[in-house]
């Protein structure tokens, strides 16, 4: 008897444990179900916080300071009646100024956090990092301002990122705006108007699909995206500038599109793998070294009847440049004499 009664008391043990792991894991399911309603709020603010975004009251997205991996950024917001004290750590002393300004935060404490750092097997190197403590009224959940733009800087150096979804209400992105981060993909909005200077300079992105929408680009905007393989750009673009390419030395492809009268200087320097480029014949200049040390470039055609104009050289002379047959006695009269031309005609492809 003593056994049957201990046999019945384990069963009803285990049966009781089992009940209460049951309910423990449908109040986690429970609990993760209601706060994936909008990923972007923090789960311990209150009033439904945009905790991680700094906007200002005109749409434009300052600051994101999250570690989230894929960030979808808010489609719109309210700005909070009332003040939070907060802090945030920079590694640029001038991006400060450029914060604060956006921001109209004018009463704020600098903490210098700077330090030597020492590596475990010897040597040293010295880090330069900034404490910001200021007062603001924070972003909640909320439909009465749309986000229109991504702020200078807004995730300059960001370790964490990888995806980010931007709205489609945002019609800019600022200079630098995602500069020296880990951005791998970014999906934009098909309004998007235009993109600031350096705005993906040094970020993982592999390929990129400009929007037609886009009439506007910054100079070095992909200047040293070492992973970047292939760029579709907008058919409205009027101008590729200044090393808008610069060192993007997995670039294999890309199509220049007949809305361009304006290729800057060093656009496509240190290119090395593309082996051959098209120049419609909407481009009426060409910048110095537009097309210099890519040393796996082969050949250019050059669609346009009147010689483009350039000054000094744009590529390096060994290479061949197809011209259309009846201006190659133009081309051999014009700056372009100094290169191999031949008719477009002889071309192989």
């Amino acid at each position: 008897m003593k056994d049957e009664k201990n046999k019945v008391t384990g069963l009803s043990l285990g049966a009781l444990l089992f009940i209460i792991v049951l309910g423990f894991v449908a109040l986690i399911g429970l609990t993760q179900a209601s706060g994936s309603q909008n990923l972007n709020l923090d789960s311990n603010a209150t009033n439904n916080t945009y905790y991680h975004y700094y906007f200002n009251d005109t749409g434009s997205l300052l600051y994101y300071s999250g570690q989230e991996v894929d960030v979808n950024i808010p489609t719109a917001y309210t700005i909070a009646d009332r003040l939070e004290t907060r802090k945030l750590e920079f590694i640029n002393f001038y991006d400060i100024n450029t914060f604060t300004q956006q921001a109209g935060i004018t009463d704020y404490k600098i903490t210098d956090l700077s330090e030597e750092i020492t590596y475990p097997w010897g040597g040293s190197y010295y880090e330069q990092k900034w404490e910001v403590q200021f007062s603001i009224k924070p972003a909640i959940e909320g439909t009465d301002i749309a986000t229109n733009s991504i702020g200078v800087n807004a995730f300059y150096n960001n370790q964490n990122i990888a995806n980010v979804t931007l709205p489609e209400t945002v019609i800019s992105i600022s200079d630098y705006a995602f500069a020296n981060s880990t951005l791998n993909n970014i999906s934009l909005s098909s309004n998007l108007q235009s993109i600031g200077s350096q705005a993906f300079q040094q970020t993982r992105l592999t390929s990129f699909e400009m929007p037609n929408s886009v009439t506007y680009a910054g100079f070095g905007l992909f200047q040293h995206c070492f992973e970047l393989t292939n760029v579709v750009l907008s058919q409205n673009l009027t101008e590729i500038p200044s090393s808008m390419f610069w060192f993007c030395e997995n670039l294999q492809s890309i199509t220049i599109p007949n809305s361009v009268n304006y290729i800057g200087s060093q656009a496509f320097y240190y290119c090395y793998n593309l082996t051959s480029i098209t120049i419609p014949e909407s481009v009426q200049a060409i910048g110095n070294n537009a097309f210099m040390e890519c040393y796996g470039l082969q050949y250019i055609v050059l669609e346009r009847l009147t010689p483009p104009n350039i000054n000094g050289s744009i590529i390096n002379t060994a290479i061949i440049v197809y011209v259309p047959y009846n201006s190659l006695t133009q081309y051999q009269n014009s700056s372009w004499s100094m290169y191999d031309l031949r008719p477009v005609s002889e071309l192989n492809i």
